[in-house]
């Protein structure tokens, strides 16, 4: 303990001298910071739109052989469902239609739509609380006639709140079906996720030719997305003592490679959002590689850095170590000196790498117009990226720059507790 309180003075009495590399070290961890938020931004903004797309973290989905999803046995798949969820998650039933013949007219306008998402109103007021509809948008005035369409399919039919359209879409029986409705609500949404509509779930299935009360997918919406694939694992085992399920897929190309083989009745899929997200997700993890490889770069400067300037550094306090070790300070014990000096060193680069990086993002995000981006409307959040950092990546960091300072201190201070006393005074 009596070293790591000389530590302390000698690091504080030789700070000028570290001034530099505390900035190097510190630049470093603000652009580890940075390069972290946006990340993890970009993943958590895809994430929380294909939620809403794709009916929640964890989707059940029932098929027969060159059928559509059904959910039939309702019974079985909540009590299975019941049993394998937190309390707090929402649990919703929908009716989807998609199709190349899907569309919405409005004024002799076309738009077509990926998706046609038949909802509960009251079920899922609280999922849908997620889109911005502007301040004037009442839930409680949603009813069979209301449909709610996107920023950007409103644009492109030059329609508004109170407006009617036509839904058109094609049967399982190939037969075109409309429906009138009146917009209710206008969500904020331009990019592809905006290709979709939401309707009254038994309204949706009167176009559709189907009985009002079918449910095409149960959907849950989880508390913490992190635990997705324990849950998934868990739904699907409870699922099987009762049902046929085929087994959990990692990729959307096998699961429609599955429903393409050999085998009958009714089988059921449990499909995490990160198998519906799959693409997205291998390119979301290339771009962490990259930044995992940036960051490798930045503790390499880091580790040169430091490594060459306690090389320096020893040097010039020679005698300094020398009077030290003449009034009985250890080998060992002038190791623990440096390195200690190289934690405070490292903790202090850190902390204040962290601040500026929380800083720069806080200030940085909202400022800069990424819509100029192509594509950049996938994991926009009201025009905004939302970055993250977690306490946990902040730990980490700590971690992992204080263990590459030590890492870079440790040959110059083998070093210098190698210096003998009586050279060291005389020189």
């Amino acid at each position: 303990m009596k070293i790591f309180f000389i530590s302390w003075r000698t690091f504080t009495r030789n700070v000028k001298r570290y001034r530099m590399l505390m900035f190097t070290s510190s630049i470093a961890v603000v652009l580890i910071i940075s390069f972290l938020g946006l990340s993890n931004g970009i993943l958590s903004g895809v994430t929380t739109k294909a939620k809403l797309f794709y009916t929640g973290d964890l989707t059940i989905q029932g098929f027969e052989r060159n059928q559509k999803s059904i959910i039939g046995g309702r019974e079985s798949v909540y009590a299975a469902v019941m049993e394998s969820i937190p309390r707090n998650a929402i649990v919703v039933e929908r009716s989807i239609h998609y199709g190349s013949k899907a569309k919405l007219f409005h004024s002799g306008r076309q738009v077509n739509q990926r998706r046609f998402l038949g909802v509960d109103w009251t079920k899922e007021k609280a999922v849908l609380a997620d889109q911005d509809f502007g301040a004037d948008f009442d839930f409680d005035k949603l009813d069979g006639d209301s449909i709610l369409i996107s920023s950007v399919t409103a644009r492109l039919l030059r329609a508004e709140v109170g407006d009617s359209v036509t839904v058109s879409l094609e049967t399982f029986r190939s037969h075109i079906n409309t429906g009138q409705f009146i917009v209710a609500g206008i969500f904020d949404e331009s990019s592809f996720f905006g290709f979709s509509a939401y309707l009254d779930r038994s309204r949706l299935n009167e176009i559709m030719r189907e009985p009002v009360d079918r449910i095409h997918e149960i959907g849950i919406f989880l508390p913490e997305s992190g635990n997705s694939a324990v849950l998934a694992r868990r739904l699907q085992t409870n699922l099987s003592e009762s049902l046929d399920v085929f087994p959990l897929f990692r990729s959307k190309s096998e699961k429609d490679q599955a429903l393409r083989g050999n085998w009958d009745g009714r089988r059921y899929i449990v499909v995490p959002l990160e198998v519906q997200l799959s693409a997205l997700t291998d390119l979301i993890a290339a771009l962490n590689v990259v930044i995992g490889l940036i960051v490798i770069v930045f503790l390499a400067i880091i580790v040169i850095g430091i490594s060459n300037t306690f090389s320096m550094i020893v040097v010039e306090r020679i005698r300094e170590i020398g009077t030290m070790r003449a009034v009985g300070l250890t080998r060992f014990h002038a190791v623990y000196l440096f390195l200690f000096e190289e934690v405070f060193l490292g903790v202090t680069s850190t902390l204040i790498g962290v601040l500026l990086g929380v800083l720069l993002l806080s200030v940085g995000s909202p400022a800069i117009d990424f819509r100029l981006i192509p594509y950049s409307e996938l994991f926009l959040i009201n025009n905004t990226l939302q970055w993250q950092v977690s306490p946990y990546w902040i730990a980490l960091i700590f971690l992992v720059v204080t263990g590459s300072s030590i890492f870079g201190a440790l040959r110059p201070a083998v070093r210098a507790a190698r210096i003998q006393p009586v050279e060291a005074l005389r020189q």
